[in-house]
């Protein structure tokens, strides 16, 4: 079964502030959906340029946000408030490049993560098993998850950039390892 994904690249402003806007409508609504799958692709770390961000949500949205050309989306565009908010859980696999970058490159401290990567050792931990670090393909793959690497590239002309699905399709997979990771790791307290 082929997955389609509901993919939009914002850019302006006030797309990107209506966005945020509705994360946090949904997330006032319904408990449930406070939650987003997050990810960066550039140059992650304290160095390099950071390029796009991408969010996905519940409902099988997947946003695309060009941070480089567009850093104003950080402040005019809340996607700053966005990141270091405490209401919103931002669900990401293997955080610390994306903490680095976001951090150096634009002095945003991302609060309320959950690092899927981490969960995994936590599961890990909790049967015994050897904690080791695991590629997000292969954490899908554990779990039984569609999920097929697709090759990362960028349509680009010089006149207009046009981003691909191929790079967002990661973010909606992590909402679904939050839920499965979670039962698994209430399985552990309910043994106290």
């Amino acid at each position: 079964m082929e997955e389609t994904y509901n993919v939009k690249v914002i850019t302006d402003v006030q797309q990107c502030k209506t966005f945020i806007k509705e994360i946090f409508v949904d997330g006032e609504k319904d408990a449930t959906k406070v939650a987003i799958g997050l990810d960066t692709e550039g140059s992650n770390g304290a160095k390099g340029k950071l390029k796009l961000i991408k969010v996905s949500t519940w409902q099988g949205n997947v946003y695309v946000f060009d941070v480089l050309a567009n850093p104003e989306f950080f402040t005019e565009g809340l996607l700053g408030e966005l990141l270091t908010s405490n209401k919103i859980t931002k669900v990401m696999h293997h955080y610390v490049n994306n903490a680095l970058a976001l951090y150096y490159q634009h002095g945003i401290f991302v609060k309320r993560v959950y690092d899927v990567q981490i969960a995994h050792s936590l599961i890990d931990l909790h049967y015994n098993r050897q904690v080791r670090q695991i590629s997000f393909q292969n954490l899908c793959s554990y779990f039984n998850l569609q999920y097929t690497q697709v090759e990362k590239k960028k349509k680009s002309s010089k006149k207009k950039k046009e981003l691909t699905e191929d790079e967002t399709i990661s973010t909606d997979k992590v909402l679904n390892l939050l839920q499965i990771m979670n039962k698994q790791l209430n399985i552990r307290h309910t043994h106290f």
